[in-house]
């Protein structure tokens, strides 16, 4: 099954304005600052459901997972407070290449999961719910039932691009819940 490289990727959220000259604060999602300033034009997808283009002026560290993001449309706090929580994407076929342990979590969405002992199918993955210091992988079970599943090592065992398919050893009672 070949990839869709024109599916947009979620590189960030905003989280809030900081400072006087309209800098947003950034979570970064899988990137550090480094990979981050790679993007020149990101696409916005606002709460409301409003889409824009920014152009991002300069970008620099805030954190671990967080970077100080200025775009050419925004020169104060003020206007910029509209962008709060807002999600910032590229095309997937713009993204930099990944190390080998590393993946898009668009590229894992429609993945199947399995248990890791047995290879017994649990479900398919629907979304990734990405968080300050944690992330899930929310997995459909059947029709009318979906559960988060910590995106941890010892849980998240495997991604298997090629086969597409999460290979995870969940702890007792997670699958019930």
């Amino acid at each position: 099954m070949s990839l869709d490289l024109d599916r947009l990727v979620e590189v960030g959220r905003v989280l809030k304005p900081h400072g006087v000259r309209g800098e947003l604060k950034v979570l970064l999602h899988g990137a550090d600052v480094e990979r981050f300033r790679h993007y020149r034009r990101l696409n916005c997808r606002m709460v409301s459901g409003q889409e824009l283009e920014l152009d991002v002026v300069s970008v620099r560290s805030a954190g671990e997972d967080q970077a100080l993001v200025r775009f050419a449309q925004y020169s104060a706090p003020e206007p910029a407070q509209v962008l709060r929580d807002a999600s910032l994407l590229v095309p997937r076929a713009l993204c930099p290449p990944l190390d080998d342990d590393e993946v898009y979590f668009v590229d894992v969405v429609g993945m199947e999961v399995l248990r890791a002992s047995s290879g017994d199918v649990i479900g398919r993955v629907v979304s990734i719910v990405t968080g300050p210091g944690q992330d899930w992988i929310e997995v459909a079970i059947g029709d009318d039932r979906t559960i988060l599943v910590p995106w941890v090592d010892e849980i998240v065992v495997d991604i298997d691009e090629e086969s597409r398919c999460v290979r995870i050893a969940p702890p007792e009672g997670l699958l019930e819940l």
